[in-house]
């Protein structure tokens, strides 16, 4: 987990969804965009230390309530949408892959 950077999970969501790294960082929010950067919130929350304020400076300098937003979107979707989980899975578990080769 110590070498693992929110740019990864960026990296690695963006490239799920087919989406752009920049894109996932930045202000659009198409709903192309917004579900791949609330996924990419709400991992960065799980699988590192760090806090919603220092996510949301990673994310564009969103404020921390923007991000405390999106990961209750990501837990109120999960609760709807069993497929979600998988994909946070499958993503995580790449994520992981990354990590551990590096």
């Amino acid at each position: 987990q110590g070498n693992l950077s929110v740019d990864t999970i960026i990296r690695t969501v963006s490239e799920y969804f087919n989406v752009s790294s920049s894109d996932i960082r930045g202000k659009k929010r198409t709903k192309k965009i917004v579900m791949p950067r609330h996924i990419s919130m709400y991992i960065t929350r799980y699988m590192t230390e760090l806090s919603t304020s220092e996510i949301g400076n990673e994310f564009g300098g969103r404020d921390h309530t923007s991000v405390i937003h999106a990961l209750q979107k990501v837990e109120a979707e999960l609760k709807m949408d069993m497929t979600l989980e998988t994909v946070i899975q499958k993503i995580e578990g790449k994520i992981r892959e990354t990590v551990g080769k590096g």
